[in-house]
């Protein structure tokens, strides 16, 4: 049989089987495997974990590194059905970071993750008192990835991430339906959205809502920050970044100990490219840790005199 697994492995709770199979391993979050080890327990059954790797932690990179386990380990180019074109192609057109989590089959150590997971550890923490309230939201692309809606709090500069949300396959006017009961909610100061490719037409949208347009505003790579002396600096991505990875190094912001919130930050890589130097940051799940970048981003703007369009 097939059944879905979901977050936490409940819906599978009370199965046994012989052979359990759980196809993307890596992709699964551990609490579904504390769910569903015990299937195997009267049975003797076995379990066979397939993936391609993310990162250096979790059940399946644990179980890869265990010696109660049998161990396959294939790349692309082992595959007769892979031609070598398709690798050179595929090679050129992904940094040599993907590439080798992708087609190589290889566990990224953390000296190539942005966010270690001992930062990570330091900043879960507690909520704050008498707070005010940012959103932070990454819009889904056109490839049906997840919609991201972050509240964080802010007292003193000291931020907590207070909630977190994600939707997949709505429409955009239902995506600005949740930032306005979102906003009833927690009464934002000011919001942060991706307005890049799709976030664009969603953002005029939201400006046409009296409850929005004054506090929402536009943060991706084409953002330009306009000081009142009239100079202008481009926003990137990796300020955005930056930012927020000096705020948890300083114990500045606190989180609470949730495995999505985790998963997502673990999820985000970087690599520098040999050429010209320049910092590229991805990951496969960074959904949630880009609406968090620019919900710290709102905070950090507002203290620093200027205008973000």
């Amino acid at each position: 049989m097939t059944e879905p697994a979901g977050q936490t492995g409940y819906g599978l709770r009370g199965f046994t089987v012989d052979k359990l199979v759980a196809d993307e391993a890596h992709y699964i979050p551990d609490a579904v495997f504390v769910a569903i080890r015990p299937m195997l327990a009267t049975t003797g059954g076995t379990l066979d974990l397939l993936s391609t790797p993310r990162g250096n932690e979790g059940f399946f990179y644990d179980c890869f590194q265990s010696d109660d386990f049998y161990k396959i380990h294939i790349m692309s180019k082992d595959c007769p059905r892979i031609s070598d074109e398709f690798l050179t192609q595929e090679s050129k057109r992904m940094t040599k970071l993907e590439f080798c989590q992708e087609y190589e089959a290889e566990f990224l150590d953390s000296l190539q993750q942005f966010f270690s997971k001992e930062l990570i550890d330091s900043c879960i923490g507690f909520p704050l008192t008498n707070a005010m309230n940012y959103l932070g939201v990454d819009f889904a692309g056109y490839g049906g990835d997840q919609n991201a809606f972050v509240t964080v709090e802010n007292v003193d500069k000291k931020l907590y991430v207070k909630n977190f949300r994600t939707t997949e396959k709505v429409k955009a006017w239902e995506t600005v339906n949740t930032i306005l009961r979102l906003n009833e909610q927690y009464h934002y100061r000011q919001i942060g959205v991706d307005d890049g490719g799709l976030g664009t037409p969603i953002l005029d949208y939201m400006l046409t809502h009296n409850a929005l347009k004054r506090k929402t505003i536009g943060l991706n790579n084409a953002s330009r920050l306009i000081s009142r002396d009239g100079r202008e600096k481009k926003l990137l991505k990796e300020d955005m970044y930056g930012n927020l990875k000096i705020l948890m190094e300083q114990g500045l912001l606190k989180m609470p100990d949730d495995e999505e919130l985790r998963r997502s930050l673990v999820s985000i890589q970087f690599e520098i490219d040999p050429v010209t130097k320049k910092l590229k940051i991805f990951g496969k799940y960074s959904h949630i840790t880009e609406g968090l970048i620019r919900a710290a981003w709102c905070i950090k703007a507002k203290g620093l005199n200027l205008w973000v369009y």
